[in-house]
């Protein structure tokens, strides 16, 4: 361990012996006390001489390396002489030898005899993963240690090649890692680097043609984008539509052919062969009704269709008198079948049920009046669908 005047070189990895030379003892002379104090590091040692040296053994210090203390080496109760402390890191017990006469430090050299060249029986080097020592390890006589690595990139001061925890990224300047959680990415935010979750704020505008997989959400397409091929589609172009044959003037319709093969499901109709027949199921149910009024009702059969247009349902048949009473029967003149029947009142209602409610095409629909009592203003209404 090299020394310079006024330091002592201690280490902070294995103790380190310091042997005090008083200069001014002579044989014969009393021993001596001599007190190593560094206040920076907590020591405060007293050690008595033999033969004029003191041996004091210091304990691996606390402190980072080259960190250098105030220090005070006192014999007796003399005046303290000042020094310096230099913190180093030793593999092995370290002894420096200092010389002092009564009042300072004048010199100081390892206590075996100073620095120079020689040999060694067994000197060995052990690196981290990542290194590798290059000739002879350990080295028996002399000779120099040769380190080479493979490692490239960002290499922590402990050797290490790799980073590891939540927080590694921290052991970089100038980043700061605070509760990472999935997905998030490092953001310089203008003074250092930290982990955040992007929003789409973040994401810079992109060229389309960066965009090439995936399919576009229809809210991403603006609507000009499809209008504007609009002009050069025709229906035809369309998947199971055929127009071309039987529409394709004015008032012609587009309808679904349930019967047609693939490529002829959407078939043209011209408007001189539109029928009802074309639209048989197709067409949603229409709800409509007839109603009759009747000032001074009579016991006999009035007609209310003569000629039924389209096929429909009777869904409801409902009588009132603005006073006296009588019978009501809603009949199927065509089929000779009752339909529904009503004890007609001033109060008014439906009949309690219906049957035979299915009219076809062309067929006759009357009500029979009957056991008429003064009844007067008779309100009939028939409702049906088709």
């Amino acid at each position: 361990m090299a020394c310079t005047p006024t330091r002592i070189e201690l280490s902070n990895s294995a103790t380190t012996t310091v042997q005090v030379t008083v200069a001014s003892w002579e044989s014969g002379d009393p021993e001596l006390t001599v007190t190593l104090e560094v206040d920076g590091l907590s020591i405060d040692e007293t050690a008595a001489t033999s033969s004029g040296v003191a041996t004091i053994a210091i304990a691996a210090v606390s402190a980072s390396n080259n960190a250098i203390y105030d220090a005070t080496i006192q014999i007796n109760s003399n005046r303290p002489a000042t020094a310096e402390v230099l913190v180093t890191e030793t593999n092995v017990a370290q002894a420096v030898g200092i010389t002092i006469d009564d009042s300072d430090v004048t010199y100081c050299a390892p206590s075996a005899g100073g620095g120079g060249s020689g040999t060694v029986t067994s000197v060995g080097l052990n690196v981290p993963g990542g290194f590798t020592v290059v000739g002879t390890n350990p080295i028996t006589t002399s000779g120099t240690f040769e380190i080479t690595s493979a490692l490239s990139g960002i290499i922590k001061a402990d050797g290490a090649a790799t980073f590891s925890g939540d927080a590694a990224l921290n052991d970089l300047d100038g980043v700061v890692i605070s509760l990472p959680v999935a997905k998030q990415v490092l953001y310089y935010n203008g003074t250092d680097w930290r982990n955040v979750s992007l929003t789409s704020g973040d994401i810079p505008s992109l060229d389309a043609s960066k965009i090439t997989s995936g399919t576009f959400d229809n809210a991403r397409i603006a609507e000009s984008n499809v209008t504007q091929y609009a002009s050069s589609i025709d229906l035809n172009d369309l998947g199971d539509v055929n127009i071309a044959t039987g529409a394709g003037n004015d008032g012609d319709l587009v309808y679904f052919n349930n019967s047609g093969g693939a490529g002829d499901k959407f078939k043209g109709v011209a408007r001189s062969s539109i029928g009802l027949s074309e639209f048989d199921n197709d067409l949603p149910a229409v709800q409509d009704s007839y109603l009759m009024l009747i000032e001074a009702p009579s016991d006999k059969t009035y007609i209310i269709d003569g000629r039924v247009a389209a096929g429909r349902t009777v869904t409801n048949f409902y009588a009132k008198t603005a006073s006296g009473t009588c019978t009501a029967t809603l009949k199927n003149v065509t089929d000779a079948t009752t339909i529904g029947t009503i004890s007609v009142t001033s109060t008014g209602g439906s009949a309690a049920s219906l049957s035979n409610t299915a009219v076809t095409e062309n067929e006759r629909l009357s009500i029979e009046i009957s056991s008429n009592s003064s009844s007067a203003d008779l309100e009939l209404v028939v409702e049906y669908t088709q």
